[in-house]
């Protein structure tokens, strides 16, 4: 007996618009990394994996800036 379905909701069943890889590499490009769009979708595949809590919301003024910067270092290693 089936007691429940899940579904995978962003970039599945909903496509943001505009796609938040082309965010992040529009963020990217105003701040000087100069990354392949496709070299820097893999490092946000690969960030989101190795942080528990995938993508920090963005970073504001006073709140702790860490994860939100490993999150972007981890995104421009690969």
């Amino acid at each position: 007996m089936i007691k429940a379905v899940f579904f995978d909701w962003v970039r599945t069943l909903a496509h943001p618009e505009p796609d938040s890889h082309e965010v992040v590499y529009q963020v990217a490009q105003g701040l000087g990394v100069k990354l392949p769009p496709q070299r820097l979708i893999k490092g946000i595949h690969a960030a989101d994996n190795q942080m528990p809590a995938g993508a920090p919301p963005r970073w504001r003024e006073g709140k702790d800036e860490e994860p939100f910067i490993r999150w972007w270092v981890c995104v421009v290693s690969i």
